[in-house]
């Protein structure tokens, strides 16, 4: 099995839950004709291409994109990670897409437990702020 630069491309538009045309947009390009062909594989990305992919999303690793080598995201608190080669879509074994289809969706639900971790600590601390204050705004009785 082949892992080419378009099945990062591919992973990194899965993991981020975009179509060629929403990609393209968050990306900067002015239609997703470029991602389009990237991702069938009849042009390979521009170094304008990938550094619009990088620039805006910060956290992929450019070793990865490029190369293939290394995790998806640089930073551990990512904790997400795909290491192992993505199958070209249209290849004949369709359980490896399968597969990897089913690992995009966990990097994906791992993301959003993420999100809504964050939302829950931030809710912990509204609620302790409120709480600090509530005592401050009681009259010191006794004193």
């Amino acid at each position: 099995m082949k892992d080419d630069i378009k099945d990062r491309v591919i992973a990194v538009m899965h993991y981020f839950d975009c179509n060629n045309a929403q990609f393209s947009q968050k990306v900067g390009l002015n239609n997703n004709t470029t991602i389009g062909r990237i991702i069938k594989g009849d042009t390979r990305p521009s170094f304008d291409v990938l550094y619009k992919i990088l620039s805006t999303f910060p956290d992929l690793d450019a070793n990865w994109l490029i190369l293939g080598r290394g995790k998806m995201f640089l930073h551990a608190e990512n904790k997400t990670e795909v290491n192992e080669p993505i199958p070209a879509y249209g290849s004949n074994d369709g359980n490896e897409i399968e597969i990897q289809e089913i690992k995009l969706d966990i990097l994906k639900l791992k993301r959003q437990v993420n999100i809504i971790n964050k939302f829950v600590e931030a809710n912990e601390l509204l609620d302790h702020l409120k709480s600090i204050k509530e005592s401050a705004s009681k009259p010191n009785v006794g004193k």
